[in-house]
């Protein structure tokens, strides 16, 4: 498996499918995990900064040796 693709909203059930397909992608040889945001109206712009910058900070958190890349 190469890519998972994982609905993302920073929600407690969607921390716990990020860190099991942190462990389940780290099994498998060169797994991508992408993360899925979609948002149900327009963002106000402070929103939409806010959410990049939570994003960023958990990319960080979660880059290092032999974890899965993370996008």
């Amino acid at each position: 498996m190469k890519n998972l693709l994982i609905p993302f909203d920073f929600s407690d059930v969607s921390m716990n499918a990020l860190e099991y397909a942190i462990k389940f992608g780290a099994r498998c040889e060169k797994a991508t995990i992408n993360l899925l945001y979609i948002s149900k109206s327009k963002m106000e712009k402070d929103k939409e900064n806010e959410l990049k910058k939570n994003f960023e900070e958990l990319l960080k958190k979660h880059q290092g040796a032999g974890e899965p890349a993370i996008s």
